[in-house]
């Protein structure tokens, strides 16, 4: 019975000291305890971001090497779709675009880049994926 008495008695203490003593930090130093939850919060924002991005950039990807993305999609779709491009920029050459937009894999430099052509309409004319390693 004395054993009983002791262990229930032990037990009580246990989880009054574990209630008692698991809210020091935030008590003591709640200013960096908040700052600390914060950013384990943004890692978690940041690294949501750039999954939905790989995953767009993914199926852009795909949508173009199997032709489920027609030339003529107006500029408006393919971002609605696929999301922002990295950078738009006035089109170099003479193949009737005023418009090249560029979209990147996220983590780093070394990934493709798909480039996609755009009339004065905001209209695809064409697309390009360059690897990086062949880009002068």
């Amino acid at each position: 019975m004395y054993n009983n008495i002791m262990l229930k008695f032990r037990i009580f203490f246990l989880i009054f000291a574990m209630l008692s003593f698991s809210g020091c930090a935030y008590l003591s130093h709640p200013k960096e305890t908040l700052f600390l939850k914060g950013m384990a919060d943004n890692q978690k924002a940041m690294q949501a971001q750039l999954s939905r991005e790989e995953k767009q950039f993914n199926r852009l990807k795909a949508d173009l090497e199997k032709g489920r993305l027609p030339k003529n999609t107006q500029k408006k779709r393919i971002v609605s779709r696929y999301g922002e491009p990295v950078l738009c920029r006035p089109a170099e050459g003479a193949s009737g675009a005023k418009e090249s937009c560029f979209y990147r894999k996220p983590g780093g430099f070394s990934t493709p880049i798909i480039l996609l052509d755009l009339d004065a309409a905001g209209r695809m004319l064409s697309w390009r994926i360059q690897d990086p390693d062949k880009i002068s």
